[in-house]
């Protein structure tokens, strides 16, 4: 009778171990949407990227979104606070402006230019070369058109936030 009632325990424990076991690897709807969904740069781009995307892959938790919208950028202001000059994270797109001349202009300024294996596509992380604090990510579309990752203060998100909000960007491109 003690074997059948310690088998019958261990059957039970096996059974939930095995249940936490696949909840825990299984992918929720709403995460396989974030994943397989691409990013069209276009005027509605902020409408692709979620606070709550930018907030899984960096860390940093966002209150609010902005956006901007004119003839040669569509910004994505990705603010931490609801208040108004609050610091906020930046996924921008510059639309006819060459890449050739925006990496001219950031070698006049002593910036650094570099890529990282992190990163997928044609792209180049600009930073200071005193701190190496990074300045910008940009991921390249076309010759003419490119995404720009940013902040406006330093606190509003460290080197390695920033470099994977650039990585999860450039994959669903």
């Amino acid at each position: 009778m003690k074997k059948i009632f310690l088998i019958i325990i261990f059957t039970i424990f096996l059974s939930a171990c095995d249940k936490e076991t696949t909840s825990e690897v299984t992918p929720t709807p709403e995460e396989i949407k974030v994943v397989e969904e691409k990013i069209i740069p276009n005027e509605n781009m902020c409408s692709q990227i979620s606070k709550e995307f930018v907030t899984k892959v960096t860390g940093v938790s966002i209150a609010r979104i902005g956006t901007i919208n004119d003839v040669s950028i569509t910004a994505c202001d990705f603010y931490l606070t609801e208040e108004k000059n609050s610091p906020y994270i930046a996924i921008i797109l510059n639309k006819n402006l060459s890449v050739e001349v925006q990496k001219t202009f950031v070698l006049e300024q002593k910036l650094v230019i570099s890529t990282d294996p992190r990163i997928t596509g044609d792209h180049y992380v600009v930073t200071r070369p005193k701190d190496g604090i990074i300045v910008n990510i940009n991921l390249i579309i076309d010759p003419k058109n490119f995404l720009r990752i940013d902040k406006n203060v330093e606190r509003a998100i460290d080197n390695e936030g920033l470099m994977k909000l650039a990585g999860a960007v450039a994959k669903r491109l």
